[in-house]
């Protein structure tokens, strides 16, 4: 059977169908599994590697270029005609499919591209009816042989011995190497076009000389040979298929060449070289046929430098086709340097790391004017480039972005690249790529550029050409020549830089000034007074420098000062004047003027250390003392300090390191020097002061080259294993720093050290299995430097080493502090340490535009990176690092379910929340946070909630949890979460606040003026902070482009406010993502629950007690949309949850290393609670599973039995793609207890595991949600003696009634339970729902909370003694007469059940029999008509800047939200108390069971579903 080695080539257009004789509009369909024409996004194999996002900050792609403002051109050009790029939307007729033009309603364009035309191939890939091998062969062959192009399509036959279809081309002089088998490089063959006239040597260290030029000079003897002279004699493993175009004339001369130069390898030969020109062409017609057919050509090239040949002949066929704009060739690129490193061998070449590094991407080149190129890979969308240089990975005005996937050691990819030319698709140009990482020389002959037409064999080598040695200080990765790099280092594979998986991760930008000649250098400026020549009197206890003078020191100074003091005229500058540098210790310093150590254009290289002496005094916490004290106090003065930058100031590793070793392979260059100190980052799963694997480590030796970034030998040997695998690298971090701020270490270490030998064995079921903890309240006495910038200073800190700093518990002695500047844009911390501290790393603190960036953060009490106050905006926190935070406290919180005990302030703990100590601390979100990593901690990054400031800014009238974020993207968290099972790496939680003037910390789930209410007005100014925000003023805080990793509790948890998580990848976490909100969005999940990586952790702890947990959908008052998520290994592995997959390696078991609690699951319902139960709240679409094990799961933790929550959840499953389904689905709890309420249809598919109804969903199936009250002796019980919330011994929750859907279908079907709860939630748009109460029909029945869809009808019928007057009224809340709205509305009747259908929900239609019939719509809140009746939909107008009714939507799901206190009253006049007396007969053969049951299709039909009849004959 013939295959497509390049699917994109088979349809370049639709019309291409017609010129083979087919019409796409009439290719028939297979109306069995095949009718859902879209293939599952688990067959894009390199799906993701690396994000080709053509919107910037991946707030939304390409489907949807709204979002994309200025890029939107860009975004849309993918969708202008390409079939690739279109998928049928599946609408099945009554009649069946017939064609496609009857099966598919529109196309629309996708995200990656699934490779399927609607109408060309079915689900799987698999040819359809009418479209069968041979004709999708003629298409293929059609299409290329009427194009002209610089590439042509290539077949491969799944069957290695048939002969060519054409004349194969030149065969080799001698015997080839055969093609590997695993995945064949197909040969070349296109018509042949110009070569490159001056090609670089093959050198991966050198760029080319020129580009390819447009017009060949010279011509060859005589035609190429199309077919071989001779046979190979070595078996082939695929045939070649002929070029389906010739030259129109045979060629004139033979092309010339100088002796020096050499031509272009033979594409068909390894084994031979060149020294000179052809001395004759092939002849058109071949002297013999091959007796079998040839194998394709080998891989011509190894990236080996030291051999190749300078340059190309210039001569090529005087008659080749017209030269036509489009791609000519491809590039290797290194995107560190951005330095072109040479062309890629057509139609194959290999790519050996060990030469090029590992940051790399493809350019494609183009000739004449291109409009934009689409790049495809292994037959898959990749991306669009519309922008010159046209690269694979991107760019940004050249700065190449690097590919993840090329880093992938063994693999071998097919990268076509289409160019569309003035509006028109060109045809692409492809190379088939291999990736090797190979230390030693290779063999194979390796060719100059692109090879675009068939040349014979020259015979011998040319001579090799030196190495290129690389550049003395790398700033990017260097590329390499095997002769530079010791042997002793590691060979890979190797992780690139910024690499990840589905995320981008922004890099830090690379300094142009590193090796910049210092410039105005204050120590080199005039009128300067040196130290020591000041007047001796000034030299006492405490030294006041003189007024308007300028002071330089430049070397040590014998004694110890006591508290220096700058005036505000004078200035101290730090100018060390030889390698022993300036070592100055004093009590402490306040800075008036100006204090100095370098510039941003001289930096200081060699050392200065200060070294601030001074014992705790008793009463430090309640008696502060002045900030001079043990510290710098820059009291409206200039703090100026500037050491040596050294970048990267953090990296990462770039292949896992093992006890023992001392080489680290990193990922980025580094200008790191011998001697300095290290910081490695554990990548176990705890990381607590009393156990964890962090290590500091000195730098011996620094390699010149490195087939990675960077690569450093570190004393002493690593400890423990620290993983660099794709999920997710170590972080490794420099802590040494020319400039050293310090305090001594006579007096600053804690008198109260943590012995660690401290375990709470009652909490060790909650944590894993592992008892140990902090020895908390210790470690309360640290009391180190620091440094305070205040009454309107500037502080400038830039490469400076703070070590033992921080004072804990002293408010404000922090070791780096902008203490109440407001807006300050000049103050910064950057490129500096901050180890061992004692009290947070930096403060900013009612301070505006500050910036901390590439920081790193180690070993640090309380926590890191601090917002103070919550009215801290627009500051940048980038590219910072954070490592082994501990807590301070009593305890390291925790909890069951969702609340943890309160903390106040005290003396042992100043600020209550820093018992949660973590990273970050960002109690304002309208800040940036970019790139910053965080490992430790209670949490990574901590968003906890302030209803109002704190601290000296409490006065201040804003309402922090309201703010709107500035930039979140690009962050990651790890080894945190450790000690409270709902801690989320990235956690939105806790609030702060006051009680009654007491300060106070919760660490769980908020109260509800606690929470976080994101709104575009601001509330405080609008007069009520905890007002409501309006429908249309609703924001959302957005964050991009995450990840979280080994963190046993939550990769991120947000327990309150509007959110949209866009991008995030979760690897070897608890549970992946865990949010309670009324609007969440999740977009581009990657929930990988285990790597398969061994997990490490304490000795005691087990990995089966920790979950492998993808989502949990909440029990109520949610709305939450995931959309275009792929889970990965989640979920139990047993055989009682083989249904999806059985693979031997799906999901994780029991193993204690890999494994996961037993309860894991993809998906999880909340399903122990009667009180709180689900509404309308979730919906996805586009989601995809690998080696899933238990995917769906109803946990009621309370026992083997149903609740109300269990019996009533739901799910939009928008396209199928969740349940396996593949078309639009509604699932439904599959408990046995709910009757037929959610099987309630032929249709109707069962899983097992959840349990759950799988239900189609088509034409005004929908869902609908409905709360009752009927008797406030039940009604008011629930939560308090009844129906209650999973409490034990659980409280009664008995049926009180029962609903059903109508029909025969359901006349013996008790139904749904209905309960003292009243909640109702259901399949609608059927033919209604019937209730009754056991108790009898109650005199009034309120109905309110109503979720249903205006296209979606739901009837509720109830029946009455017959002759029962009744009157239904809409009453709407907080309603009054103005403007002509109008406000109780009551209903009309109507002659039939129909006419209630049809109507917009204002009218009713009681029977003879007594069933009330009438249509349940979703009312606005506030009012009933103006003055006519609503019936809206989601965008109808409503009062004070809101919609009529309230929704959230994404990705085409909406998600109604109810509204409260307005109620539909159904009043009845008859007999009786709180029911009516008289009975009601509904039993078989009446007329009122008649019309319940069996009135709702014709006599000839019968019922097949909840909204379905059919014929009874058919």
């Amino acid at each position: 059977m013939m295959r497509l080695i390049w699917i994109s080539m088979l349809f370049l257009r639709l019309g291409a169908a017609s010129s083979s004789g087919m019409s796409v509009e009439n290719a028939s369909l297979d109306n069995g599994d095949n009718d859902l024409m879209l293939m599952n996004s688990n067959n894009n194999n390199h799906r993701d590697l690396q994000q080709g996002f053509c919107c910037t900050n991946n707030f939304k792609t390409c489907y949807d270029s709204s979002w994309c403002n200025s890029m939107q051109s860009r975004c849309e050009g993918p969708c202008n005609g390409y079939w690739h790029e279109l998928v049928g939307r599946w609408s099945k007729p009554s009649g069946g499919c017939t064609s496609s033009s009857a099966c598919c309603s529109g196309l629309h364009c996708v995200k990656f591209g699934w490779g399927v035309a609607c109408g060309i191939h079915g689900k799987d890939g698999n040819s359809i009816d009418g479209v069968d091998d041979t004709t999708t062969t003629t298409i293929a062959t059609t299409v290329a042989t009427t194009t002209t192009t610089t590439a042509t399509t290539t077949l491969v036959t799944d069957d290695p011995t048939p002969s060519p279809t054409a004349s194969p081309t030149a065969s080799p002089t001698s015997n080839p190497t055969p093609s590997p088998t695993s995945k064949p490089t197909p040969s070349p063959t296109a018509s042949p076009t110009a070569s490159p006239t001056n090609a670089p040597s093959d050198s991966e260290t050198a760029p080319p000389s020129s580009s390819p030029t447009s017009s060949p000079t010279g011509s060859p003897s005589s035609s190429p040979t199309m077919n071989p002279s001779t046979s190979p004699t070595t078996s082939p493993t695929e045939s070649p298929v002929a070029s389906t175009s010739e030259p129109s004339s045979s060629p004139t001369s033979s092309p010339t060449a100088s002796p020096t130069e050499s031509p272009i390898a033979s594409t068909s030969d390894p084994t031979s070289s060149p020294t000179s020109s052809p001395v004759e062409s092939p002849t058109t017609d071949p002297s013999s046929s091959p007796t079998t057919s040839p194998t394709e050509s080998p891989v011509a090239s190894t990236d080996n430098p030291s051999t190749g040949p300078t340059a190309s002949p210039t001569a090529s066929p005087s008659s080749s086709p017209v030269e036509s704009d489009g791609v000519i060739g491809f590039m290797l690129i290194d995107a560190n340097s951005d330095t072109q490193l040479r062309f890629l061998d057509q139609p194959s070449d290999v790519i050996n790391l060990f030469n090029v590094g590992t940051s790399l991407t493809i350019e494609a080149i183009t000739r004449g004017s291109v409009d934009k190129i689409d790049f495809e890979v292994d037959g898959q969308y990749y991306r669009t480039e519309g922008v010159p240089p046209y690269a694979l990975g991107g760019d940004s005005v050249g700065d190449f972005d690097p590919v993840g996937f090329l880093t992938n050691v063994g693999e071998t990819y097919v990268i076509s690249a289409r160019p569309t030319v003035g509006g028109t698709l060109g045809i692409p140009l492809v190379v088939v790529i291999t990736i090797e990482n190979n230390a030693g020389p290779t063999t194979n002959t390796p060719t100059i550029g692109p090879t675009f037409s068939p040349t014979t064999g020259p015979t011998t080598s040319p001579e090799e050409p030196p190495p290129t040695p690389p550049s003395d200080s790398p700033t990017t990765n260097p590329t390499l020549s095997p002769l530079n790099v010791p042997s002793i280092l590691p060979t890979g594979p190797f992780i690139a830089a910024g690499y990840s998986e589905r995320i981008v991760i922004p890099q830090p930008e690379v300094p142009d000034d590193l090796d910049d000649v210092p410039t105005n250098c204050p120590h080199d400026q005039g009128g300067l007074v040196d130290w020591h020549s000041l007047p001796a009197d000034i030299f006492s206890v405490d030294v006041t420098l003189p007024e308007n003078t300028r002071v330089v020191l430049r070397d040590t100074t014998p004694i110890t000062v006591g508290t220096l003091t700058i005036p505000a005229s004078s200035e101290l500058i730090l100018a060390p004047s030889s390698s022993a540098g300036i070592d100055l210790t004093l009590d402490g310093m306040i800075v008036k003027g100006a204090l100095t150590a370098g510039s941003e254009t001289c930096r200081l290289t060699l050392p200065v250390s200060l070294t601030f002496v001074g014992q705790r005094p008793n009463n430090v916490v309640t008696n502060v003392p002045a900030p001079s004290v043990k510290g710098i106090d820059v009291d409206g003065g200039t703090l100026s300090l500037h050491g040596k930058r050294f970048y990267r100031t953090w990296t990462r590793l770039a292949e896992t390191v093992e006890p023992g070793d001392d080489i680290l392979m990193l990922q980025d260059s580094v200008n790191w020097e011998l001697g300095q100190e290290i910081v490695l980052v554990t990548t176990a799963m705890k990381d607590s002061r009393e156990w964890h694997q962090n290590e500091v480590l000195t730098i011996t030796e620094v390699f010149d080259a490195s087939p990675t970034g960077a690569a450093i030998r570190v004393s002493p040997a690593i400890q423990h294993r620290h993983y660099a695998i794709d999920a997710y690298q170590a972080e490794v971090g420099l802590l040494s720093r020319t400039i050293k701020i310090q305090g001594s270490a006579l007096d600053s270490e804690p008198t109260d050290p943590d012995p660690l030998n401290c375990f709470d064995n009652g909490l060790s079921g909650r944590r894993n299995g592992d008892a140990s903890q902090p020895c908390m309240d210790k470690e309360l006495t640290g009391y180190g430097a620091h440094m305070m910038v205040r009454n309107g200073g500037v502080g400038q800190v830039d490469g400076v080493e703070l070590y033992r700093v921080g004072q804990t518990n002293v408010l404000g002695r922090y070791p780096m502090h902008f203490h109440l500047l407001g807006d300050c844009p000049s103050c910064y911390l950057k490129h500096s340490s901050i180890h061992r501290s004692f009290y947070r790393c930096i403060s900013i603190h009612a301070t505006n535009q500050a910036t901390a960036s590439e920081n790193v953060a180690y070993d640090v009490s309380g926590y890191c990176y601090y917002l103070e106050d919550g009215v801290e905006t627009d500051n940048n926190l980038t590219f910072n690092l954070a490592a082994h935070i501990h807590m301070i406290g009593p305890e390291p919180p925790s909890g069951g379910g969702q609340n943890i005990p309160i903390y106040t302030q005290s003396d042992t703990l100043t600020l209550p929340a820093d018992v949660t100590a973590s990273g970050f601390y960002i109690t304002n979100v309208q800040n940036n946070l970019i790139g910053n990593t965080a490992s430790g901690g209670w949490a990574g990054f901590a968003f906890p909630n302030l209803p109002t400031p704190v601290g000296l800014s409490k006065d201040v009238n804003i309402r922090p949890a309201a703010a709107l974020p500035l930039t979140l993207d690009g962050n990651t968290a790890h080894s945190s979460a450790w000690w409270w099972y709902h801690t989320g790496a990235f956690y939105f939680g806790g609030a702060l606040y006051y009680e009654n003037g007491v300060f106070k910390y919760n660490a769980g789930r908020a109260g509800r003026n606690q929470g976080r209410e994101t709104c575009a007005k601001d509330l405080c100014d609008a007069g009520d902070c905890f007002g409501g925000c309006s429908h249309k003023d609703r924001r959302w805080l957005t964050m991009t482009n995450s990840k979280a990793y080994l963190n046993a509790g939550v990769g991120l948890n947000s327990w309150t406010g509007r959110m949209e998580l866009l991008g995030f990848e979760a690897h070897d976490n608890g549970l992946a993502v865990e949010a309670l909100s009324g609007g969440f969005w999740m977009d581009e999940l990657l929930a990988s629950c285990r790597t398969g990586e061994e997990v490490v952790l304490p000795p005691a702890a087990d990995l089966t007690s920790i979950k492998g947990d993808g989502f949990f959908w909440y029990d109520t008052n949610q709305a939450h949309i995931i959309s275009n998520s792929h889970f990965r290994r989640c979920g139990y592995r047993s055989d009682e949850y083989d249904q999806y997959d059985s693979s031997p390696d799906r999901g994780c078991g029991d193993d204690a290393a890999t494994g996961c609690a037993s309860r894991s699951t993809v998906w999880g319902f909340l399903a122990h609670s009667d009180q709180f139960v689900p509404e309308i709240m979730q919906g996805t679409r586009n989601i995809s599973y690998e080696k899933c094990g238990r995917r769906f799961y109803l946990r009621n933790y309370r026992g083997d039995f149903t609740t109300v929550s269990g019996r009533t959840q739901n799910w939009i499953d928008a396209d199928g793609t969740a349940s396996g389904l593949n078309v639009p689905t509604i699932i439904g709890s599959g408990y046995s207890e709910a009757g037929l309420w959610w099987a309630a249809g032929d249709e109707t598919v069962h899983d097992d595991q959840g349990p759950l109804e799988f239900v189609p969903q088509f034409k005004e199936r929908g869902l609908a949600h409905i709360h009752v009250d009927w008797d406030v002796a039940y009604n008011s019980q629930v939560g308090q003696s009844a129906c209650g919330n999973g409490e034990r011994p659980a409280y009664p929750c008995p049926a009180l009634g029962y609903i059903k859907h109508k029909g025969a279908r359901f006349a013996g079907d008790l139904g749904l339970p209905v309960t003292a709860n009243g909640d109702i939630v259901g399949l609608a748009g059927g033919f209604g729902w019937y209730l009754e109460f056991l108790d009898g029909v109650p005199k009034e029945i309120l109905v309110d909370r109503v979720e249903v869809d205006k296209d979606t009808p739901l009837l509720l019928q109830i029946a009455y003694p017959p002759g029962t007057v009744v009157t239904t009224t809409y009453e709407p809340a907080y309603c009054s007469y103005y403007d002509s709205y109008v406000c109780d509305w009551e209903f009309s009747s109507v002659a039939s059940v129909d006419q209630v259908r049809q109507s917009p929900g204002n009218v009713f239609h009681m029977s003879d029999n007594g069933l009330l019939t009438i249509r349940v719509i979703m009312s606005p809140q506030t009012f009933s008509g103006k003055p006519d009746w609503y019936l809206p939909d989601w965008d109808t107008p409503g009062k004070n800047d809101n919609f009529a009714i309230d929704s959230f939507s994404r990705e085409d799901i909406i998600i109604p939200l109810s509204s409260y206190h307005n109620q539909l009253a159904i009043r009845a006049e008859c007999a009786g108390g709180t029911y009516c007396n008289t009975g009601i007969d509904s039993s078989p053969g009446t007329d009122l069971e008649r019309e319940i049951h069996f009135d709702v299709c014709p006599d000839n039909m019968g019922q097949i579903s909840f909204d379905r009849c059919c014929d009874a004959n058919s």
